[in-house]
C-alpha cells in the first residue's frame, strides 16, 4: 500500500533545520539517531529527541491520499537529501515495510525506514501554564545575549542553562559563565510563580527561523508532577525534563551603584582591541587595560618581555586617572553580541563586579587572575571516568567556589599528599585561599574560600 503527501520543500527545510543539533551531534547510530515522520489526516508531524528534550512540529501537506501512517528515517541521510533538492514542493511516498521514496521531477530515491513503534516517546501528562513570553525582536536580543553568558564548565553543572526567574511579577532570563553575567528583563505574562532552568538547545529550536518582525507567543508550562516543561511556539511544541539544579543566587553580586562611568564608541572599541591584541597573542595571561591618564581614555596591551600596544579611545572623559584590566575573551564576546552604536563603562572601585552594555563582568586582579562573580559548593566523585560533578545539596554549607581544575585524575590520592602548588592545580590563587576538605560516601568534598 503507498500513502503519498506533497509539501512544501522550504517549510520541510524550516523544521529539519530546527533540530539539526538535537539530533546530528550523535557519533552513533541508534534509534534515537532517527526521526519520526508522522502523517494524520492533512497534517505531517516530525518528532525528534536526544533523550532528554522532545521536539515535535506540525506542517500542512497537500494532495494527501491513502491513511495515516508514520515511519521512522535516519535523520542525517534524510536532511541532507531533502537539502538537495532546489524546487518548491517535494513528494514523499510512504511504502510498506518502513520505506519511503522522496521524488522530485526525475528523480526518485528509496530510503529504508525503521518501525516508529520502537522511537521513544514521553508519557501523556497534564500541564498548567507558567509563562507567556512574547516572540518578538526584544525577546529575541534579550536571549541571544544572554547565550554567550552560558557556562560549558563540567563543574558548574546549573550554569549550563538559562534561568527564567520571576522577581516582583517581572519575568527576568539569566545566564552565567560564572565570570559574566546577564540578567536581562523580558516582556510576557506570569501565571505560576516557578522559577526554571531551560537548556539553550531549547531556546535554538524555537528561535531558529526568526525573521525580524514575527510576533507570536511562547507559551512555558510545567507538568502537575513537575517533572517536565513544555513550550509551545504556533505548532511546534518541545518536552524537556525539569532541570534539578539550584541555580546560584546571583542577586548579591549585582552592583547597587558604581563609582565610574564612561562611553565609547562601539565599532571603534572593536577595531581598537583589534589593533592592541597582537601584542599578547603569545602570553598566558592575557588582560586588556581600560586606562585614563590626564582625562585621556586608552585600552592598553602589556607584554611584559616585549612592551605596550595602546590606542586612544577618547580624547577627554571627566574621570580621575584610574587603570582597570579585563580580559578580552568576555569583552570581544560582549562587543559581538551588542547591537548598540556605543558600549557603556559602569566600574565599581577595587576589584568589584562592573557592568557593560548590561553585561555584568568581573574585572583582572593586578596579578592579571579571573576573579569569579559566584561560588559554588561541588562534590566530584572519585570513582567514574571522566569525573563527573555535581552541585552540592549539603547544607548549611554556604554556596562556595570550586577550584579550576586541570587534571583530576589526582583525586584518587589521599589528600593529604595532594601538592596544592603542582600542576594538577591551575590555580593562580592557591596561597591566598584556605581549603578544608571531608570524604562523603566515595567522593571528595572540597570547599573554596575567597579571602578578597
Amino acid at each position: 500500500m503507498t500513502n503519498t503527501i506533497k509539501i512544501d520543500n522550504k517549510k520541510l527545510l524550516d523544521e529539519l533545520k530546527r533540530i539539526t543539533n538535537l539530533i546530528e551531534g550523535k557519533n552513533i547510530y541508534n534509534i534515537e539517531s532517527n526521526i519520526v515522520l508522522n502523517v494524520i489526516d492533512d497534517k505531517l508531524h516530525i518528532i525528534a529527541t536526544n533523550g532528554l528534550i522532545w521536539f515535535n512540529s506540525t506542517l500542512e501537506i497537500e494532495n494527501f491520499s491513502g491513511s495515516s501512517f508514520q515511519v521512522a528515517v535516519y535523520f542525517k541521510k534524510f536532511y541532507n537529501l531533502i537539502r538537495e533538492y532546489k524546487i518548491d514542493d517535494t513528494f514523499i511516498s510512504f511504502l510498506d515495510n518502513n520505506k519511503i521514496n522522496i521524488t522530485n521531477k526525475n528523480n526518485k530515491i528509496l530510503l529504508l525506514g525503521m518501525d516508529a513503534a520502537d522511537f521513544p516517546t514521553i508519557d501523556n501528562k497534564d500541564y498548567k501554564i507558567n509563562y507567556e513570553l512574547n516572540y518578538n525582536n526584544e525577546t529575541i536580543r534579550s536571549i541571544k545575549k544572554s547565550k554567550s553568558n552560558i557556562s560549558n564548565d563540567v563543574l558548574k553543572p546549573s550554569l549550563k542553562y538559562y534561568q527564567i526567574e520571576n522577581i516582583d511579577n517581572d519575568l527576568y532570563i539569566n545566564a552565567t559563565t560564572g565570570r559574566t553575567l546577564s540578567h536581562e528583563k523580558l516582556n510576557g505574562t506570569i501565571h505560576e510563580k516557578n522559577n526554571l532552568l531551560i537548556d539553550p538547545m531549547i531556546f535554538d529550536m524555537l528561535l531558529c527561523n526568526f525573521k525580524k518582525n514575527d510576533t507570536g507567543i511562547i507559551k512555558i508550562y510545567t507538568d502537575i508532577e513537575n517533572e517536565y516543561i513544555k513550550m509551545v511556539l504556533n505548532d511546534i511544541t518541545i518536552y524537556s525534563k525539569i532541570v534539578d539544579q539550584k541555580y546560584p543566587n546571583i542577586h548579591n553580586i549585582i552592583p547597587k551603584e558604581y563609582a565610574k562611568e564612561f562611553t565609547v564608541n562601539t565599532k571603534e572599541l572593536k577595531k581598537a582591541i583589534k589593533q592592541i591584541s597582537p601584542m599578547i597573542k603569545e602570553i598566558q595571561t592575557k588582560r586588556i587595560f581600560f586606562t585614563v591618564q590626564n582625562k585621556e581614555l586608552y585600552v592598553v596591551s602589556i607584554n611584559e618581555e616585549i612592551g605596550q600596544s595602546q590606542v586612544l579611545l577618547s580624547d577627554y572623559v571627566d574621570l580621575p586617572d584610574f587603570q582597570i584590566a579585563f580580559s578580552p575573551i568576555y569583552i570581544n564576546a560582549i562587543l559581538k553580541n551588542t547591537v548598540e552604536s556605543e558600549t557603556t563603562f559602569l566600574l565599581s572601585e577595587g576589584i568589584k563586579p562592573s557592568l557593560i552594555n548590561n553585561i555584568i563582568i568581573m574585572p583582572m586582579d593586578s596579578e592579571g587572575d579571573l576573579i569569579e562573580l559566584l561560588n559554588f559548593d561541588i562534590v566530584i566523585n572519585s570513582h567514574i571516568e571522566p569525573i563527573q560533578a555535581i552541585e552540592s545539596t549539603i547544607e548549611p554549607l554556604e554556596r562556595v567556589q570550586v577550584f579550576n581544575i586541570k587534571s583530576l585524575k589526582f583525586i584518587n590520592k589521599p589528600i593529604e599528599n595532594i601538592n596544592l602548588n603542582s600542576n594538577y592545580i591551575k590555580n593562580p590563587f592557591i596561597k591566598e585561599k584556605i581549603f578544608n576538605d571531608r570524604q562523603i560516601k566515595n567522593s571528595y568534598y572540597f570547599r573554596h574560600f575567597r579571602t578578597a
